[in-house]
């Protein structure tokens, strides 16, 4: 078993016996994660530093009934779903963050060209921005968080096939959209 799996193993094992420093070291390992996983789905950025902070609290409370053989952060990440879900019902608002997912890196190329790959950027995030929650999900979570389509399954309560489906459709209707905003451009 890799070395990083029997800390986190450790770190659950500590949790489920109420051990602040074991929590405090999951938090410092996925936090993060949390925070940007739910501004990918659309919390602003004070949103998501309170659905962290709901997150962390509900594991907190259910630190008993933790698995410690399972990779917590599906877990984590299912309850930071399901928060937002709710949270958007309550206060009717599904808008995404104008930062994270479409910024891409300058490089060494003229003004120009950073210029193009910043709006390149800024139409991916929209045209991600405007997908469906049940694609945009499992291709963030896919592609900026790195989860395979086992886990995303797991978050989502869902069969893998489900998972791969739905991110094929959304690499579909990005690519459709996108080669429609390249064809209105070039008018």
């Amino acid at each position: 078993m890799p070395e990083k799996s029997i800390s986190e193993h450790g770190l659950l094992v500590g949790l489920r016996r109420g051990d602040y420093q074991a929590f405090n070291a999951l938090f410092d390992n996925h936090g993060k994660s949390v925070l940007n996983f739910l501004i990918h789905i659309g919390a602003k950025s004070d949103e998501a530093d309170e659905g962290v902070q709901e997150v962390f609290t509900r594991l907190w409370e259910k630190r008993e009934t933790v698995r410690t053989d399972v990779n917590i952060r599906p877990f984590l990440l299912a309850i930071a779903r399901n928060w937002w879900i709710n949270e958007s019902k309550r206060a009717r608002r599904r808008t995404a963050s104008d930062s994270e997912v479409g910024d891409l890196p300058e490089t060494g190329d003229g003004p120009a060209e950073n210029a193009e790959k910043r709006d390149l950027g800024i139409a991916v995030k929209a045209a991600i921005d405007r997908l469906p929650l049940d694609l945009r999900e499992p291709l963030i979570q896919s592609r900026y968080h790195g989860l395979s389509y086992r886990e995303i399954a797991q978050v989502l309560g869902v069969s893998h096939r489900t998972v791969e489906e739905r991110v094929a459709q959304a690499y579909d209707k990005l690519r459709r959209e996108l080669a429609r905003l390249s064809n209105a451009g070039k008018r």
